[in-house]
């Protein structure tokens, strides 16, 4: 995508500097692609379906040079698996992010876990970035925990899927 320059702009800016075309003045702006946020559940309820969430999550981190992905699972607490999930072996991966991930299998907490993740310095990745979430939406925590974290979510994520 080529940058085009709107010339008559250009003339109107250029009259504070004498008529001397100083600074290019853009008409479109610069296109980067967004930050991806992945969350995946990996509570008793999902069990069946984590191991298919994780390898799809594993192969999104390993597709560094496109976007720069983050990858987190919950169950009661949040745990970040970008580095873990990361490595070249599916196998080792997936072993590595089962021992990391404590809480595996028990309780959901999704409002808990939405909100830790805003907390975190891991926060700042969510600012603007496309956010997908893994899950059947089962949760432990009263509604309401639920819908503050997704408005505070919303506000700060681009998209959420």
């Amino acid at each position: 995508h080529g940058t085009r320059i709107d010339l008559r702009h250009t003339m109107r800016a250029s009259r504070t500097t004498g008529f001397q075309t100083v600074r290019l003045v853009r008409s479109r702006v610069r296109r980067r692609p967004r930050r991806v946020v992945l969350l995946c559940d990996v509570s008793r309820s999902m069990q069946p379906y984590a191991t298919i969430y994780l390898h799809l999550m594993r192969a999104a981190a390993l597709r560094r040079t496109t976007f720069a992905p983050e990858v987190f699972a919950f169950a009661t607490s949040l745990t970040r698996l970008t580095p873990v999930l990361s490595h070249r072996s599916a196998e080792i991966a997936l072993a590595r992010a089962n021992e990391k991930v404590t809480d595996r299998y028990g309780g959901t907490h999704l409002g808990r876990s939405v909100a830790a993740m805003l907390r975190t310095p891991h926060g700042s990745a969510l600012r603007g970035a496309v956010v997908i979430v893994a899950s059947d939406g089962w949760d432990s925590d009263p509604p309401e925990v639920l819908d503050r974290a997704m408005a505070r979510l919303r506000r700060r994520a681009a998209l959420i899927v």
